[in-house]
């Protein structure tokens, strides 16, 4: 009987997704600080973590757990910062597109998902919810058509 690491731990879901996610977040985090200048350093820094978490049983029974909270985290952080950069560089009107194709993806998203829409925000039920974001696309569509023709 062979001892040390399982097979279990080289299953793509129970190696694979723990080990992607520390790999990106962990490289992602030595890129932003800008601890070492040399990209080879940082992917092998990277690497190394992430092998010992992905096989490290109770930090994927953590990442599993942590996943998909920091999955909404992420996704909420990326579209806030999308948002901001556009609306920090004035005068281009071909990010305006992309700014109405991300709205109607998210208003899609909405469609899909009826379970988010039951909650009560400020007092307003998931169909109103739905029709004021629709509307807000609308209105983009038209700003965006706007912004185009009069460049």
């Amino acid at each position: 009987m062979a001892t040390g690491i399982s097979y279990m731990a080289f299953d793509i879901y129970t190696f694979g997704i723990p080990f992607l996610f520390m790999l990106a977040v962990v490289y992602g985090a030595m890129e932003v600080s800008g601890v070492f200048k040399k990209n080879a350093v940082k992917v092998i820094i990277a690497l190394v973590i992430a092998i010992f978490a992905a096989t490290y049983e109770p930090a994927v029974a953590f990442i599993f757990q942590a996943l998909p909270f920091a999955t909404l985290f992420f996704i909420g952080a990326f579209f806030l910062g999308f948002i901001a950069t556009l609306f920090r560089e004035k005068g281009d009107a071909k990010d305006w597109p992309l700014l109405v194709i991300v709205f109607g993806l998210f208003l899609i998203l909405l469609t899909q998902f009826e379970d988010v829409l039951q909650i009560k925000a400020f007092g307003l039920d998931g169909q109103t919810i739905l029709i004021g974001t629709g509307l807000v696309v609308i209105l983009m569509v038209f700003y965006a058509v706007y912004k185009i023709s009069t460049q």
